[in-house]
């Protein structure tokens, strides 16, 4: 059996039958939630005007993230013909997640078999992808699970180039930095600068150990630099200069200020505890860290090539994390990239421990952090439930104490037991392959669909039933708040139209009689009627989205200078609840996320 499982063509196949059972079941068994409406509808808007620079989002210029998670939606969409056929939305836009974690999956396999050895290559590839954070994630249409992947990968290259003792030759030297640069731009394409203190925090790394100093500066490295850089200026230089006649009929421009996401004074709780909040959201792949720079791991390992590596990847991540605390990040799922490429380090444990000689130290100790960060986390939790009155079902489950005690446990037996003589496959290691599949299966069948709950989708219908044919609507907060609504409802109806007349209607202006404005339901009296402004509008329907009740009005004129119209007191009756309409007061004001 352990010669079976050594054979490459088998261990690949493993991960592959893994991955399909963690990630493609029930894909498309929730609607939109979230922010996937954020993705999504930027993606159909790409199919449909061909603008790849560019995106759109109900006909305002959306640049708030850049378009690389877009293009990959956008490809997955055309690829399954979701357009044609809208009851395949929701999984035709989750399948691009799902083969770029894949790819990552396997890409840490790859990376692991080059530097320890093809014996515990497998069990990095699959630590990268049992580890819920990043499963999670990529059940989603979200930016993550393309961020992560390029991320990883960018790291892994760049410590392939700049740790690895062998000689090259300098065209193979060029060719791996150019590679590098641009998974580089691909990391940049996807998220920005979110990832950089994660690249600058491995640079730092290579820096400061003493025997990878002198391979920091080399053609390669340069190459991938000056790659990197040229498609940032380029990319930035795009995104601020969008064509002229996407502003031609009033669209707005809708995009994001790094500030938002620096340091403020009130977010200091959240900047203190993001390196270990971040540490324990990716556990089990966090967990090598406890034993990265023990003497009892490696004792004849240090100066080798793959003691280099792995204390580069471990000392990165911290450096990275500690970056991140530094420039105010307070989210530890901003934090996510400087973790995301630490699977490598399950395999150099298993390689160090082979070698070795003091193993049953290194068993005890292993087994005495699992006992205590395990007992440590299930008493934090329950402590989280006493103190804030909750069942077990309402505790946010990626977030908790509990969950990640779940990660501690699956990640102490997994190492244990590939340091344990025998057998590779025994019953502690199934043991903790079962449980991680397990609580991905419960997260499918239960979490999922309670989040389904979430989703505006079940309105939809509601809303394109509303409007006539060739009718054109206004929107502004409805948009920012659950733009699912409006893509499900269009999805529906290809004769009617959503714009997002942000600035318009941040001035109070409205459509022309006979137009339609779709609005939350505080939204009209922030806007029009305290600030003197409005119109004698008809309530055609109201909608209630989790948090987001909203209110579709038909615009019969325009009010006068100074008059007053309050909209809300026309509301339809209650007789029109089974229909997803139902009356509001003007003091139910939805939040906004």
């Amino acid at each position: 059996m352990r010669g079976l499982l050594r054979n490459t063509g088998v261990q690949l196949a493993l991960l592959l039958i893994i991955s399909y059972l963690v990630l493609v079941p029930r894909l498309g068994q929730v609607g939109l939630r979230g922010t996937e409406g954020h993705r999504v509808a930027p993606a159909i808007a790409m199919l449909r005007t061909g603008e790849l620079m560019h995106p759109q989002m109900f006909d305002a210029t959306y640049t708030r993230k850049p378009p690389g998670a877009i293009w990959g939606i956008a490809a997955s969409l055309k690829f399954s013909g979701a357009l044609e056929h809208p009851e395949r939305l929701e999984r035709s836009a989750r399948y691009g997640s799902v083969v770029i974690t894949v790819l990552m999956a396997l890409a840490a396999y790859f990376f692991s078999a080059r530097w320890f050895g093809k014996r515990a290559a497998l069990a990095a590839g699959m630590v990268q992808l049992l580890t819920p954070v990043v499963w999670i994630s990529a059940r989603t249409a979200e930016i993550e699970p393309y961020n992560n992947a390029v991320t990883a990968v960018s790291a892994w290259l760049l410590v392939d180039l700049t740790v690895r003792k062998q000689w090259r030759p300098e065209i193979v030297s060029l060719f791996l930095g150019l590679l590098t640069g641009l998974f580089l731009s691909a990391l940049l394409f996807c998220k920005g600068p979110a990832s950089l203190p994660a690249i600058l925090g491995l640079l730092l790394a290579v820096r400061l150990l003493p025997r990878e100093r002198r391979k920091l500066l080399t053609s390669g490295l340069w190459l991938a630099v000056v790659t990197a850089v040229a498609a940032g200026v380029w990319l930035q230089y795009e995104l601020s200069h969008p064509p002229a006649d996407q502003y031609a009929a009033g669209g707005a421009r809708t995009w994001s200020h790094l500030a938002n996401f620096l340091w403020h004074w009130r977010d200091l709780p959240g900047i203190l505890t993001l390196g270990p909040a971040a540490l324990l959201m990716a556990l089990p792949m966090s967990l090598p860290l406890l034993y990265i720079f023990r003497k009892d791991f490696a004792p004849h390992g240090k100066g080798t090539r793959s003691y280099s590596i792995a204390r580069t990847l471990a000392l990165g991540s911290i450096l990275g994390l500690a970056i991140e605390m530094l420039i105010g990040i307070h989210n530890p799922r901003y934090a996510l990239p400087c973790v995301i490429f630490l699977s490598p380090l399950s395999a150099w444990l298993i390689e160090s421990y082979a070698q070795g000689e003091r193993k049953k130290e290194v068993e005890r100790f292993v087994a005495f952090t699992g006992f205590a960060l395990t007992t440590g986390l299930l008493a934090a939790a329950l402590v989280q439930l006493i103190a804030n009155k909750q069942t077990v079902a309402e505790v946010p489950l990626l977030m908790s104490p509990m969950f990640s005690a779940l990660g501690v446990l699956a990640g102490q037996l997994i190492i244990y037991t590939w340091l344990k003589p025998g057998s590779v496959i025994n019953r502690n290691y199934a043991v903790a392959i079962v449980g991680l599949l397990a609580l991905n299966a419960g997260w499918r069948t239960q979490i999922e669909v309670r989040e389904d709950s979430r989703s505006a989708k079940p309105f939809s219908s509601v809303l394109a039933e509303s409007l006539p044919g060739g009718a054109v609507v206004w929107s502004n907060d409805v948009i920012e708040a659950c733009p699912e609504l409006l893509i499900y409802a269009q999805l529906t109806r290809d004769d009617i139209s959503f714009l997002w007349r942000k600035d318009l209607i941040m001035q109070g202006e409205l459509p022309e009689p006979g137009g339609f404005l779709l609005l939350r339901s505080h939204e009209y009296r922030k806007r029009y009627r305290d600030r003197g402004k409005g119109g004698y509008l008809t309530a055609v329907a109201a909608f209630t989205p989790p948090k987001h009740p909203s209110v579709l009005f038909h615009v019969e004129a325009v009010a006068a200078e100074g008059e007053v119209v309050d909209p809300f007191e026309k509301l339809p009756a209650d007789e029109g609840t089974s229909r997803g309409i139902r009356k509001k007061s003007p003091g139910n004001q939805g939040s906004t996320n």
